[in-house]
């Protein structure tokens, strides 16, 4: 639900923004979607996502294409090292939706792995938010908005408020990104099975992945990055995001690293 401190919070960060010439172009949308409002919840998290950049002393350039037929990459950054940047927001699925209960000014919700309707369940919400997520990569049966990597570090950042109505944990977005065996042996019981089988990561190599995307993504993607703000204040997107990286690019812990090291939001990384 959107919260008076995130109202607050993102007016805020749009007005500092609106006398910094990169952002022109990102507050005409916000403006013309309607500003601080539920339905435009993807977009407050671009501007708060832009001001921290700001807050850094980081220029970016917004809607940048990177030569992927039309499709463009939400932020490039040039200096010190160059990111490309996709963003994206896991919104409340339709199997939230349905096991969302109201009782007047109270709501209740339940998902389990039992649920008649196999949406209703935990299981169901990663793999609803890994597709949301594929499609920052491959859409419509082709890669988009990533090319292939050269010199720049390529990732994609998730907004995952909507994800279980409160943004999961470390061990959800470990499997996400590569695959249930990412999980620590003493966490195996939060490792996640869809009908018998473990929900593979978008990194995770295996024959026949049922992401249709992945194999683009794991040639074209450094890092995923999580992020479940609550606190909406400066510096909070930055100090909690939590990075996967991508271990068929980065494949040492030192380019790891090194990657971490140079990108614009890296919290403490020296």
């Amino acid at each position: 639900m959107l919260s008076l401190q995130e109202v607050e919070y993102t007016d805020r960060a749009a007005n500092e923004l609106r006398a910094v010439d990169w952002t022109d172009k990102l507050l005409q949308r916000f403006d013309q979607n309607g500003g601080s409002v539920s339905e435009n919840m993807p977009l407050m998290f671009e501007v708060r996502f832009a001001y921290e950049l700001y807050l850094r002393g980081v220029e970016a350039q917004y809607e940048y294409s990177a030569g992927v037929e039309d499709s463009t990459i939400d932020f490039r950054v040039m200096s010190p090292q160059e990111w490309l940047i996709e963003l994206v927001s896991v919104r409340e699925s339709q199997g939230l939706q349905a096991a969302t209960e109201h009782h007047g000014f109270f709501w209740s919700r339940q998902l389990s792995s039992d649920a008649r309707d196999e949406r209703q369940s935990e299981e169901a919400e990663m793999i609803v938010a890994l597709a949301k997520i594929t499609e920052k990569v491959y859409s419509a049966g082709k890669p988009t908005k990533f090319p292939m990597p050269s010199s720049a570090f390529h990732i994609v950042v998730v907004d995952m408020r909507g994800y279980l109505g409160e943004g999961g944990d470390g061990l959800d977005y470990s499997q996400m990104a590569n695959g249930a065996l990412a999980i620590p042996e003493q966490e195996a019981p939060a490792r996640r099975f869809w009908r018998g089988e473990p929900i593979r990561g978008l990194f995770e190599r295996v024959d026949g992945h049922p992401l249709k995307g992945a194999t683009v993504a794991q040639k074209r993607i450094h890092f995923l990055a999580f992020v479940a703000e609550s606190e909406f204040r400066e510096g909070e997107i930055a100090r909690t995001l939590q990075f996967r990286p991508n271990p068929h690019l980065l494949t040492t812990r030192d380019r790891v690293q090194t990657a971490y090291r140079s990108f614009p939001l890296a919290y403490n990384a020296a």
